[in-house]
């Protein structure tokens, strides 16, 4: 929950400070009956927006 969801590779953000950002994009949304084990941002250089992966059990 702590760590960013986003990166400002390769050319870094010249409009905005990434320090700054304090709200999320990308979310990945459950149900109660959806049992939830694990969760990974994983580390990409094709976006600025970081994959993230899940696992659960239905």
């Amino acid at each position: 929950k702590d760590q960013p969801t986003w990166s400002v590779y390769p050319q870094g953000c010249i409009i905005c400070n990434p320090q700054e950002i304090d709200f999320r994009l990308d979310y990945i949304f459950t149900t109660k009956d959806i049992k939830t084990h694990s969760y990974k941002v994983e580390d990409s250089k094709g976006s600025d927006h970081l994959p993230i992966s899940v696992i659960v059990e239905l």
